[in-house]
């Protein structure tokens, strides 16, 4: 099964879980998870992505942490309302 379109597993500098969160965010702030909805389930994006399980939650994990979803158990995870700036990648160092 292949990969979303801009998604690359491959390995690299970053962790998998890390090129998933990123590429999560940039389809939320293009639009295609609006604010306020619900993001596919673990399972689909589990098969979406072709990543192991442990890798969705670590992804969903980080997006928590960057204030960009929340999650509802047992319901779902959602895309916040109001989405904070987006990082500035060249200030991580």
């Amino acid at each position: 099964m292949p990969q979303p379109p801009g998604f690359d597993s491959s390995k690299g500098e970053v962790f998998v879980y890390e090129r998933m969160a990123d590429h999560l965010e940039g389809r939320i702030r293009a639009g295609e998870f609006p604010s306020g909805a619900q993001l596919p389930g673990e399972m689909a994006l589990r098969a979406e992505y072709v990543v192991s399980l442990s890798t969705v939650r670590s992804a969903m994990r980080l997006l928590r942490e960057r204030g960009l979803v929340r999650t509802r158990a047992p319901i779902g995870t959602f895309v916040v309302s109001g989405l904070p700036p987006p990082r500035n990648l060249s200030d991580e160092g």
